[in-house]
């Protein structure tokens, strides 16, 4: 029985070909769709994941509201540096990391 639906699935194959071109197509392009946002998703999640006292790395981040638009980003101005430093007893170093091409 199975190499009967295998024949009729090869003759629908070669019958149609523009349609079996687009479906095959279509599923190569939604499983690596597929791979790249699980391998990005895994990646997110085990960010710092490599350091000992991993629990104690925080990101500081900004919020800002422009009228009806408010947004959260994962950045501050370096000149915010030296806040933690004098607010929380805890805090033991605080760095600031510029990406910026000059």
């Amino acid at each position: 029985m199975f190499w009967h639906y295998l024949l009729v699935s090869w003759r629908n194959i070669l019958r149609n070909k523009l349609f079996t071109i687009i479906l095959v197509v279509g599923l190569a392009v939604g499983i690596a769709s597929s791979l790249l946002l699980g391998i990005y998703t895994w990646n997110e999640l085990t960010y710092d994941n490599f350091h000992e006292k991993k629990e104690r790395i925080f990101l500081v981040g900004v919020r800002q509201k422009e009228g009806e638009n408010e947004s959260e980003d994962g950045w501050t101005s370096p000149p915010l540096n030296p806040i933690p430093l004098n607010t929380l007893s805890s805090t033991r170093i605080s760095i600031v990391y510029l990406n910026e091409k000059m």
